[in-house]
């Protein structure tokens, strides 16, 4: 049997804990290699990867750590993890690791980020997919995930068979792995949080807690989950009756002091997703009618403070 070449790109919280435990599993006729550049890819190839996933501390190391398409060569599956703004310039140097045959996966904040691959790599198949989990780069090489963790990805295109063989080696890692039959709608149902979240913490410069105690702009997340249910709607995807409810009781029960990555990125001054997580809900809406003028506020406040 062939060997089934896995590489990740992006070695962040996300990237690192799939990396990690997929190269941790061994699995029989599966290399893993990660894409690392600089100093990670030196602290790797020096020290190994260090994934800490609650009490548990390993040392893991892949069959290659490398950044040069040369070197690392065909692959079957290539699991992209890297921040929205930075996709395309990531994607684009391995396009020679990819054939027709070849896969992508990519775990970003966003929708429709198959899509927007397809734009610069045509021919190429990609799948989606979402992730459910709190996890962070402690240093170049070291990796913490905290809780539980439950992995998505689908694709209407796929065979079931492929389907099946990529969901087996997520199971032989110990990752929660679904398939669930409507993947869109599981990228929608997760973006609805994330975009609430990451606009609303981001323009009120503020913690969740601080949000939910002021009557206006408590309000204002409702609205917000409003005008993303009716942008769903119109662009053809079947949520569930519920879902308002579920996020916003969600949102509720999340700890006073926390913010998004989108907030840490502002409060550092440097690139964020605001077009992926906040800019997108708004061409959508104009693409298919639906007024989105809460987002639209947010958004046009939040572009005069990007650097």
């Amino acid at each position: 049997m062939a060997t089934y070449r896995i590489a990740i790109l992006g070695m962040g919280g996300v990237g690192g804990y799939l990396g990690g435990m997929l190269a941790a599993a061994a699995i029989k006729d599966t290399a893993i290699i990660f894409i690392a550049r600089t100093q990670t890819k030196d602290t790797i190839k020096e020290k190994g990867l260090t994934l800490i996933v609650n009490d548990t501390t390993k040392v893991v190391r892949p069959h290659l750590v490398s950044d040069d398409p040369n070197e690392i060569g065909h692959l079957d599956l290539l699991i992209c993890s890297v921040k929205g703004y930075d996709l395309e310039n990531s994607l684009l140097p391995y396009r020679s690791c990819l054939t027709n045959d070849s896969v992508i996966l990519p775990f970003l904040n966003g929708i429709g980020i198959d899509a927007k691959i397809k734009k610069f790599l045509p021919g190429v198949r990609v799948w989606e997919g979402c992730i459910y989990i709190i996890a962070r780069q402690l240093e170049k090489g070291v990796i913490k995930v905290a809780g539980g963790v439950d992995l998505f990805f689908g694709s209407p295109a796929a065979s079931k068979d492929e389907l099946r063989q990529v969901k087996t080696l997520f199971d032989q890692a110990g990752i929660k792995t679904t398939v669930p039959d409507n993947i869109e709608a599981e990228m929608w149902r997760k973006f609805l949080f994330i975009s609430v979240m990451a606009t609303a913490t981001s323009y009120y410069n503020s913690a969740i807690g601080d949000i939910r105690n002021d009557p206006e702009k408590n309000a204002s997340l409702g609205k917000m989950l409003d005008e993303l249910d009716r942008v769903a709607t119109a662009t053809g995807v079947s949520l569930p009756p519920n879902i308002i409810a579920t996020i916003e009781q969600r949102i509720a029960g999340l700890a006073p002091d926390a913010t998004s990555s989108m907030y840490a990125d502002f409060q550092k001054g440097g690139n964020t997703e605001l077009e992926e997580l906040t800019g997108d809900v708004i061409r959508l809406g104009q693409q298919t009618s639906t007024p989105t003028p809460i987002y639209e506020k947010m958004y046009s406040q939040l572009k005069t403070r990007r650097p």
